[in-house]
């Protein structure tokens, strides 16, 4: 019998009723549900016979997959739980853009494939992050879509030293800088005029965000192979920032080092439609667009 974890982003008005429409359909199958039990409440009235309060973190130790209701953001919030289980994400699209999910609300009926293997397993880049400070570990993370290092509230720009397997490779005065996933091309580097990476390229790309010099100004794509390291340049700048995903923020400090390289975790995201990646990323920009 499949285990199945749903986590909603209960934040957002209509996951409510997509996330019933998804009990019932699975509830006609074999499988068990599990749900987060701060959710639960919100499904007063639908069909729950099938359905186990869990405690969120529990969740990925228990479930053979993950659907994720909500946008992008609601799978990277939960990306790095999953992938360290080895559980693989499906995400239903109730955000803007979505680029990571694969299904829309209105194709609840597709879900038929986890239970015919009418699906494929998609592995995503992850990126390991260190922050050093006195040539200690001070902070750990994974990150799914890209590390931004980038200014506080003051409106000046920083400087930033670029380091790659220890050699620097230049300075950038900017508002801040990305390092991005081929999954996180399609993100904040794609709004900071990166370049768009396939899923299957091996790479890193590292992004300036407005940049003052013209020479420093344009992204660069790198062997994921490749080790990264970021500096704060100056003293004087002293209001700086690390985030991870835009999920976790970290006050950088000058002297510190942080570290960057490829992860050998991996998320996993479900694959139902047959849709190639250009495909996919014409599709939702011009949607965007309209």
């Amino acid at each position: 019998m499949i285990k199945i974890g749903i986590i909603p982003n209960n934040f957002i008005d209509s996951v409510v009723d997509c996330t019933a429409q998804v009990i019932k359909f699975l509830c006609k199958n074999d499988c068990e549900i599990y749900i987060p039990d701060v959710f639960t409440d919100t499904l007063e009235g639908y069909e729950k016979e099938c359905v186990q309060k869990i405690n969120q973190q529990d969740i990925f130790c228990v479930s053979d997959i993950i659907i994720s209701i909500g946008g992008d953001g609601t799978i990277l919030e939960i990306a790095e739980n999953a992938a360290r289980k080895s559980v693989p994400i499906l995400g239903i699209n109730m955000g803007t853009v979505g680029f990571m999910t694969e299904l829309e609300a209105t194709e609840v009926n597709l879900l038929e494939a986890i239970f015919t293997s009418g699906y494929k397993i998609q592995p995503r880049m992850m990126l390991d992050v260190e922050i050093i400070r006195d040539n200690k570990v001070l902070n750990s993370y994974i990150a799914l879509n890209d590390v931004v290092m980038f200014k506080g509230i003051i409106s000046k720009l920083i400087e930033i030293n670029l380091f790659c397997n220890d050699k620097k490779v230049t300075s950038y005065r900017a508002d801040g800088l990305i390092v991005a996933t081929p999954t996180g091309s399609t993100a904040y580097t794609l709004s900071a005029g990166g370049a768009v990476i396939d899923p299957q390229v091996d790479g890193i790309c590292v992004t300036p965000v407005n940049a003052n010099a013209f020479l420093n100004s344009f992204p660069m794509v790198y062997s994921a192979k490749n080790e990264f390291s970021l500096e704060v340049a100056r003293k004087r700048d002293d209001q700086v920032y690390l985030s991870v995903d835009g999920m976790k923020n970290i006050r950088i400090l000058y002297g510190d080092r942080v570290v960057i390289r490829k992860s050998e975790t991996f998320a996993e995201l479900v694959r139902i439609k047959n849709t190639e990646f250009y495909e996919a990323v014409c599709k939702k920009l011009s949607e965007r667009g309209k």
